[in-house]
């Protein structure tokens, strides 16, 4: 999308919550979901830690590499991320 495009929901989040509480609480929901299918997955892998713990601060990372790389129009705040993991 050349930088134009990032998470919708992370956009709806930083515009309508807590404002708005009916969109705020589908926000809820859907930042829920994303924690939950990574800590399923991490579970499914064998993670042995707390998998929900982990799952929050992974999307926490993504969220701001999304936030991070549109500002700076480069790949690097997700790439600087991958490779905390692969150390």
């Amino acid at each position: 999308s050349d930088w134009k495009r990032g998470c919708p929901i992370t956009t709806i989040a930083l515009e309508t919550t807590p404002s708005n509480e009916f969109i705020a609480k589908y926000v809820r929901k859907a930042f829920s979901v994303w924690v939950e299918g990574i800590a399923d997955h991490a579970k499914r892998l064998g993670f042995e830690g707390d998998a929900t713990k982990q799952a929050e601060m992974i999307l926490t990372q993504i969220e701001g590499a999304w936030i991070m790389a549109r500002i700076q129009q480069s790949r690097r705040p997700f790439e600087h991320m991958i490779a905390q993991y692969k150390s």
